[in-house]
């Protein structure tokens, strides 16, 4: 099942995208970092990323 590795992947990328334009509006990067995390809590708890 790629599933999970898919999802992954999508986070990894979005995170890894707006990066740059959080930085030049000031955001701190723990806040990207928690944005991260949170969002991998949920896919967790949805079991989206179970295999």
């Amino acid at each position: 099942n790629s599933q999970p590795i898919v999802y992954t992947s999508v986070v990894n990328d979005v995170i890894n995208n707006v990066r740059e334009a959080f930085l030049e509006e000031s955001v701190d990067e723990q806040a990207l970092l928690e944005l991260k995390q949170l969002w991998e809590s949920k896919l967790r708890q949805s079991k989206a990323v179970e295999g």
